[in-house]
């Protein structure tokens, strides 16, 4: 399992105040941010992970044979215009707080097969031609099993 850290404290990461950090393979914990910086990392951290998850669907929709399987392609497809608005939306947010989305970082782009961030499982994401097993891991990426139950616990009063 990837080691989560506090976002102050994410060894390695880059990045500002205005920015947020660059995560790459690091992790940060389930919580709520308690600063504006800690707001626009964990955004960043979002950010990556909708980018992370664009590659595999791409990679098994442009493998669907021309004429074989419309539905499958088409159905792919609408998933990858999903994963990319939620990417720009998350860009957007982090926008609204002051930050600067970083998608030109080296470490912003994963090499495949790259870990499903945030998963309890030990997930691996491949590239993957479209197959049954692609599905299984598209199955992974939309239904991960989380390390706990989130980070909006109510407050004990």
């Amino acid at each position: 399992m990837t080691a989560t850290h506090h976002p102050s404290d994410v060894g390695g990461a880059t990045g500002s105040g205005t920015e947020g950090l660059v995560l790459g393979d690091r992790q940060l914990p389930f919580a709520l941010p308690q600063t504006l910086p800690e707001l626009r990392t964990y955004l960043q951290g979002a950010l990556e992970i909708e980018h992370l998850t664009i590659p595999p669907y791409l990679t098994a929709m442009y493998t669907v044979q021309a004429g074989t399987n419309k539905a499958a392609y088409y159905t792919i497809r609408s998933i990858v215009l999903e994963e990319m608005l939620h990417m720009t939306l998350v860009a957007n947010l982090l926008n609204a707080v002051g930050g600067r989305p970083r998608v030109a970082h080296p470490d912003f782009v994963r090499s495949y097969p790259a870990k499903l961030p945030y998963s309890a499982l030990d997930v691996e994401i491949p590239l993957r031609h479209f197959s049954p097993e692609a599905m299984r891991t598209f199955l992974l990426i939309e239904h991960p099993q989380r390390h706990d139950a989130g980070p909006f616990q109510p407050e004990q009063g």
